[in-house]
């Protein structure tokens, strides 16, 4: 047995920036490439080329900020089934099904089509850039229509943690509060660690060949548990909050079959040091008001040391994600000028010859493009 420090808040949301740093270059070569090619249909395929993985970049790192918070609950229990997906998230989904995956294929395709004639040999100008203008385009407006989808729980759960004002006793029902204390439980669960307000067991038995692994678990919470502070303290449920874990135990054993099992315990000590938010829903006693996770009103509860800032990780990721809209919407203006522009440049037919004098504009475009 040993004890593993689960990633912090901080270190996640630096991880989840990874396809920036992956994704832009990418797009930069792609826009590099389509300024030293000698202009034609070629170009404007790189130009679309590098679009796209703009979008996704754009797309992706503002998804990434999604997965900082955990939800207490049991391992490997279905997630309750949701309502009704509506039209508009249903074409956002077969969007990005269709322009991401479709449109990277369709641009490869139009590109080596595009560069595989050499106009020296005479003859009209291939022309099949118009699939490519598709194709970026199209995948940059799902990515924005992905986002209004993705980012519609996240904004009311970062509004819970981030907009809640302190607790006090003045505070009413209904109120959006947030309280930093220390975890203190008159019936905690035992764990191989200490008590603990509750624990969360996660087992990964690992099956030989392509099957794929068994993930089985249990949630150890007896009744509630309080968050104190000076002069006043929360009374809450674990189950069904979203938290950032502070600590685990990982150790591995057999199973009766004899695969090799890996098992996590992440679990919520008694006296750390915790943040929690969510809608109060009555005062139980004097100075404990009581907070219950709802799909309507969810709970945060943020494990952290005295000197940090649990909510700065918090704070930047909804700054991330207003701006990945923005981001998009201004690449999707980008894409139609960029490729307006350049298909009345390059039209099909169009002998290689007289396309040469719109060289410098579809450069010019280009690097607009990257700017």
């Amino acid at each position: 047995m040993r004890t593993a420090t689960p990633a912090s808040l901080a270190d996640r949301f630096r991880a989840s920036a990874a396809p920036f740093f992956v994704l832009v270059p990418l797009a930069l070569v792609g826009l590099l490439l389509a300024a030293v090619i000698p202009f034609g249909p070629g170009t404007l395929d790189l130009v679309m080329l590098a679009a796209w993985f703009l979008a996704m970049c754009f797309t992706v790192w503002s998804a990434g900020s999604s997965d900082l918070l955990d939800v207490v609950r049991s391992p490997g229990v279905p997630r309750p089934p949701e309502g009704p997906v509506p039209t508009i998230d249903r074409l956002a989904l077969f969007g990005m099904l269709l322009f991401g995956l479709g449109g990277i294929t369709a641009l490869i395709a139009c590109l080596v089509v595009d560069l595989s004639h050499d106009p020296a040999d005479g003859g009209a100008v291939v022309n099949v850039s118009l699939g490519s203008f598709i194709s970026a385009l199209g995948f940059a407006v799902s990515g924005i229509l992905l986002r209004r989808l993705a980012d519609r729980e996240a904004f009311a759960l970062l509004h819970v943690a981030l907009d809640a004002e302190p607790l006090g006793p003045a505070s009413s029902a209904g109120a959006l509060v947030r309280l930093r204390g220390v975890v203190n439980d008159p019936t905690p669960v035992a764990t191989p660690a200490g008590p603990a307000a509750f624990a969360i067991t996660e087992a990964i038995e690992h099956t030989p060949g392509t099957d794929p692994n068994i993930v089985s678990g249990s949630l150890a919470n007896d009744r509630t548990f309080l968050v104190t502070a000076d002069h006043v303290a929360v009374e809450l449920d674990g189950q069904g909050a979203h938290w950032a874990p502070g600590e685990r135990l990982t150790w591995s054993a057999r199973t009766a079959s004899g695969n090799e099992q890996t098992v996590n315990l992440d679990y919520l000590p008694l006296g750390a040091l915790v943040t929690v938010a969510g809608v109060l829903r009555s005062w139980a006693r004097p100075g404990v008001a009581t907070l219950t996770a709802s799909p309507d009103a969810p709970v945060v509860l943020l494990r952290h040391e005295p000197d940090d800032d649990p909510l700065a990780p918090l704070r930047a990721s909804r700054r991330r994600r207003r701006l990945a809209p923005v981001l998009l919407v201004a690449l999707v203006v980008a894409i139609v000028a960029t490729g307006a522009a350049m298909l009345r440049a390059l039209p099909p037919g169009t002998p290689s010859a007289s396309a040469a004098p719109a060289a410098p504009m579809a450069r010019s475009a280009a690097a607009a493009l990257v700017y």
